[in-house]
């Protein structure tokens, strides 16, 4: 009938906007995962470190990192100092930072996990260089 699918396809039409859409980030992605992943190893490199950092975790992939300060109430200060970080749990292109305790659904105050992003690693650095200077 009218509108129904050809024979093998799985769904209605898609918009050429949408599909230009998709091709184009698809086309991207390679790009957006390798400055993801040089930014988390650049944090991941320079947060190992310094002496207010007592453990990094970074897989070597992506830009999701997590790390524990050494004193159990530098957290809060510390996420309050970052300029370049927005609040969030990743994804996008932004870098972002998330404190399970501080956002009541975890038990260490002194755990948190950074996000790379798309941003210039080295400005990152200097943001965390700067609150860290600040514990």
């Amino acid at each position: 009938g009218a509108g129904a699918p050809a024979p093998g396809m799985l769904g209605a039409e898609v918009l050429w906007e949408t599909a230009w859409k998709l091709r184009r980030g698809m086309e991207l992605f390679r790009v957006r995962w390798a400055r993801h992943c040089a930014g988390g190893a650049a944090l991941a490199e320079f947060l190992r470190g310094q002496p207010q950092v007592s453990e990094v975790e970074y897989s070597g992939e992506g830009g999701r990192l997590a790390l524990r300060l050494r004193a159990k109430a530098d957290a809060r200060e510390l996420v309050q100092a970052l300029r370049e970080f927005a609040p969030g749990r990743g994804g996008g292109a932004e870098a972002q930072v998330f404190s399970p305790y501080l956002s009541g659904e975890g038990e260490e105050p002194e755990l948190l996990y950074l996000f790379a992003g798309m941003s210039e690693p080295q400005t990152l650095i200097e943001d965390i260089e700067r609150g860290l200077a600040r514990l």
